[in-house]
C-alpha cells in the first residue's frame, strides 16, 4: 500500500515503510515518522517529527538529505 498524506491516519499500529531509511512509527494515536539505518556496523534511527509537525513530503525530502549527508560519512544520528 501507498503511504499518502490522506492515508497515514488510517493506519493500524505498527512500523510502515514510506521510502528508503524511512518508516511511519503508528502506536495508538501516535504517529512519528523514523529515520533507520546502519552506520559504522550500527542500526540507528532517529526521529523526525509527528504526522502534525511535518508533513509527508518534507520528511521525504529530509530523508533524503540525511541519505545523502550518510554517503558523505556525516553521522546524522548524533
Amino acid at each position: 500500500m501507498k503511504i499518502t498524506q490522506k492515508t497515514v491516519d488510517a493506519l493500524p499500529n505498527g512500523t510502515h515503510r514510506i521510502d528508503r531509511n524511512l518508516y511511519l512509527r503508528v502506536r495508538d494515536d501516535s504517529r512519528l515518522y523514523v529515520f533507520r539505518a546502519t552506520f559504522n556496523g550500527k542500526r540507528r534511527e532517529r526521529g523526525l517529527g509527528s504526522i502534525h509537525t511535518i508533513s509527508l513530503q518534507a520528511v521525504k525530502t529530509l530523508a533524503g538529505k540525511l541519505r545523502a549527508q550518510m554517503s558523505e560519512g556525516t553521522d546524522v544520528f548524533s
